[in-house]
């Protein structure tokens, strides 16, 4: 593991992700790519001109985390321009980050616009939630109809609930008929839960 990838400060001690390092690791030429997309070119356009300068200097240099000049000032500029990337950092996976991935909290400025839009970041995650919901409510229309309109059904690591709430509000035929139970250790994502079902 390299420094860079030790010291990765958006990350703290995490070392930069697989798929993240397999971009850096690309030749110049196919990096310019990435940085002519749509969704580049927004992110670009609307930070200030020495943060996307150094952020386009370093990407294409193959320099990373600490190594890059002025990296904690791209780092505070990071975190206090975004919603997500704080949460992100701070408690990767919890639920208050998934909540602004999955778009039930209003997202704002260009640096969580041009991650939602990415395929590879809020695209694959909205229609991972969406998937999950579709394959579950297929499985729970098929448990009602095999056990004469009842059932329960254990969601694990639920964080606020929002697959069971979906569920039955694209399916109305679901409630009253099967029971959702929903755990989590995040004692937050419970709250936000019960508050959502009130």
């Amino acid at each position: 593991m390299t420094k860079a990838n030790k010291d990765n400060a958006m990350a703290k001690d995490r070392p930069i992700c697989s798929n993240l390092q397999r971009h850096y690791d690309l030749p110049t030429h196919n990096k310019l790519k990435f940085l002519e997309s749509n969704e580049a070119r927004c992110l670009f356009d609307n930070l200030p001109v020495y943060v996307s300068t150094i952020l386009k200097e370093a990407f294409l240099s193959d320099v990373h985390g600490t190594e890059v000049a002025d990296w904690r000032k791209i780092v505070d500029y990071f975190n206090r321009n975004s919603r997500i990337i704080p949460a992100l950092t701070e408690k990767p996976g919890t639920f208050t980050m998934l909540e602004k991935m999955y778009h039930f909290e209003a997202v704002h400025g260009p640096i969580d616009n041009y991650f939602l839009q990415c395929k590879a970041g809020g695209q694959a995650l909205k229609n991972r939630y969406y998937a999950v919901n579709l394959r579950a409510c297929d499985h729970v229309k098929s448990v009602l109809a095999a056990n004469k309109g009842e059932g329960l059904m254990l969601d694990i690591g639920s964080g606020p609930g929002r697959n069971g709430i979906e569920m039955c509000l694209r399916h109305p035929e679901f409630n009253g008929n099967i029971r959702i139970d929903c755990i989590d250790i995040d004692p937050a994502a419970v709250k936000k839960g019960e508050e959502l079902v009130e």
